[in-house]
C-alpha cells in the first residue's frame, strides 16, 4: 500500500466536488458508496486508481486542477465499477461471508442499481467540462465510454475465462491512461508512447483479477500459475519512459510482487 493518504481513499476533496450537482438525499447515498469502496481498499490493503493516473498526469505535464481532476475522475470510476461488481456478485460474496455493500445499508434497495450510472454521469461531466482545449476532453470521453462498454462485455463473460480477465480487469487499468488521451496530439512520439502505455495497462490490469482469484483460492495451483504468468507478461510489457523507470512511481518493483 502506498504511503500517500490520497491514494488510500476515493473520498478526496476534488472527487467529492464532482458530486456537487447531485442533491440530497441522493448525494448522501453516493457518499455511502464511496465509503464502501474505501472499506474494500482497506480490507485488501490496496491503492486507488488515482495512484496510477496521477504519476502519468505529472509526466505529461498536467498540473493543478487538471492533475487533480484526472484523479477525481478515476476515483468516481473506481467507485462506480466496485458498486456494479458488488451488486452483480452479492450472492456469491455473502456465501463467502462477505458483504461489501454493508456500508450502503441505508440506501433504499431500489436505488442501489441506479447509483453506478450517476457516478458515470458525474465523471463524464468532468471530462466534458473540465479539460478545455488544447486538452482533448471530448476525445478522452469517447475513449472512456468505449472502454466502459468493453468492461460491460467482460462482466458478462464466464468467471474463469480469459475474456473476463481481459475485458473486465485489463480494460479497467486502461482507464488510467486518461492523461495520455487528454494530451495526445497525433504525433509519432505521442502515438508510440500511448501504444506502449496502453499495451502495459492491459497486461498489468489482468494481474488484478488473477490476484484476487488466487487470494480466494490460495491452495489452487492453477490460480497461482495464472497469476504468476500474468505478472511475467506485465513485466515484459513495462514501458521505458517517465514514471515507469526504475526509480519512478510506476516502476515494476513498486507495483508487482
Amino acid at each position: 500500500m502506498t504511503d500517500d493518504a490520497r491514494f488510500r481513499t476515493v473520498r478526496n476533496p476534488g472527487t467529492l466536488a464532482l458530486l456537487d450537482p447531485i442533491e440530497a438525499p441522493v448525494r448522501g447515498w453516493l457518499l455511502d458508496a464511496l465509503a464502501a469502496t474505501d472499506e474494500t481498499l482497506q480490507r485488501r490493503r490496496g491503492s486507488t486508481h488515482r495512484s496510477l493516473t496521477e504519476p502519468l498526469a505529472v509526466s505529461v505535464g498536467l498540473t493543478g486542477e487538471h492533475l487533480d481532476r484526472c484523479g477525481a475522475v478515476l476515483d468516481l470510476t473506481q467507485a462506480m465499477i466496485d458498486l456494479a461488481d458488488n451488486l452483480a456478485d452479492r450472492d456469491a460474496d455473502r456465501a463467502r461471508g462477505l458483504d461489501p455493500l454493508a456500508r450502503c445499508a441505508s440506501v433504499p434497495p431500489a436505488v442501489l442499481p441506479c447509483l453506478p450510472s450517476l457516478f458515470a454521469a458525474c465523471a463524464m461531466r468532468a471530462l466534458a467540462t473540465g479539460f478545455a482545449l488544447p486538452l482533448r476532453g471530448a476525445a478522452a470521453s469517447l475513449r472512456y465510454t468505449t472502454v466502459l462498454g468493453r468492461m460491460v462485455a467482460g462482466q458478462g463473460a464466464d468467471d474463469d475465462s480469459d475474456a473476463r480477465v481481459d475485458l473486465a480487469s485489463g480494460m479497467q487499468a486502461l482507464l488510467c491512461c486518461l492523461p495520455l488521451w487528454l494530451v495526445f496530439d497525433g504525433s509519432a512520439d505521442h502515438d508510440a508512447r500511448l501504444a506502449a502505455t496502453e499495451h502495459w495497462a492491459l497486461r498489468y490490469g489482468r494481474t488484478w483479477e488473477l490476484r484476487e482469484a488466487y487470494e480466494n483460492a490460495p491452495d489452487d495451483r492453477a490460480a497461482l500459475d495464472r497469476y504468476v504468468g500474468a505478472c511475467d507478461d506485465a513485466r515484459a510489457a513495462w514501458p521505458a519512459w517517465g514514471p515507469f523507470l526504475h526509480d519512478g512511481a510506476l516502476a515494476p518493483r513498486r507495483l508487482l510482487p
